[in-house]
């Protein structure tokens, strides 16, 4: 499965990662974060879903602000 970040507000570009409760995962490209990801762009990530995984994204914006969703 294919997970989408868009992100918006803060300032571009942007990081983001993927975490799930064993840690951070790899992005295509073995790049984690995905970085430089401009106003109105996405990162993709592909993983492979459990039941027994819960998944979170952190956005860092360029002033270092950081949500995780």
């Amino acid at each position: 499965i294919d997970l989408t970040v868009n992100p918006a507000g803060g300032l571009a570009p942007y990081s983001v990662t993927l975490n799930n409760n064993t840690g951070d995962l790899v992005a295509p490209n073995n790049v984690n974060p995905v970085i430089n990801v401009g106003a109105g762009g996405t990162a993709t990530f592909s993983v492979q879903p459990t039941a027994t995984v819960t998944y979170h994204f952190t956005v860092t914006d360029a002033n270092g602000c950081s949500r995780m969703y």
